[in-house]
């Protein structure tokens, strides 16, 4: 969920204003999905672990932000889809990692879920993997390695969308993108709406996905 920074400084507006803009567009587009086309699965990549060595006023409004987004969506009681944010969290307080377990806690009978992965590195999970399944004395190999990444219990993703005009996955699902289909649109992630979502899903549906073979 790219261009953010950039959407506020070409409105002349706040970074808070603008990862405000960025959450409610993510919710806007998982309904739209969700309910239009029985998506099962959405993952949103929020915050790289790269991203922690911005400027310490960026990281203080992003925080603001998604406390307030847990504040209104941790009391909502869901009934069309759930909410379960991943990731490491040790550099928020306390009372913000308490907002995320009751988020994460909440059951919901649903089988749509929206992922959003904060302070997530492809290559930390990897590693990190590696070194449980060594010390798990598991025999290793795909299967087993697997079962330690973070997103264990998610499919790999069919599609991946861009936004921000970058052609790059900035340290996103490293191992789980191995047959993605990749789109990048110049859009800023504030921006994108859900007629570029259509377009995407139409041109993926005439692809032939041969997975290697």
């Amino acid at each position: 969920m790219d261009g953010n920074n950039r959407w506020a400084k070409i409105r002349d507006t706040s970074q808070y204003n603008a990862y405000k803009k960025g959450g409610e567009n993510l919710i806007r587009i998982a309904n739209y999905l969700f309910k239009k086309h029985k998506v099962l699965n959405i993952s949103a990549f929020a915050l790289s672990s790269d991203n922690l060595k911005r400027s310490k006023v960026l990281i203080s409004q992003i925080k603001k932000v998604l406390n307030d987004f847990l504040d209104n969506f941790a009391n909502r009681d869901y009934n069309f889809f759930r909410i379960q944010i991943l990731g490491e969290f040790d550099f928020l307080d306390k009372k913000t990692n308490d907002k995320i377990s009751l988020l994460n806690k909440r059951f919901n009978s649903s089988k749509f879920t929206l992922y959003i992965f904060l302070n997530y590195s492809g290559k930390n999970d990897i590693l990190n993997a590696l070194i449980s399944l060594k010390n798990s004395g598991k025999k290793i190999n795909e299967i087993n390695f697997e079962k330690f990444l973070l997103t264990k219990n998610l499919p790999n993703p069919d599609i991946l969308i861009r936004s921000g005009g970058f052609k790059r996955i900035s340290n996103f699902f490293l191992y789980e993108l191995a047959f993605t289909e990749l789109f990048f649109t110049d859009t800023l992630w504030p921006n994108l709406d859900t007629k570029y979502i259509e377009n995407v899903i139409i041109k993926y549906n005439k692809i032939e996905r041969k997975f290697g073979s």
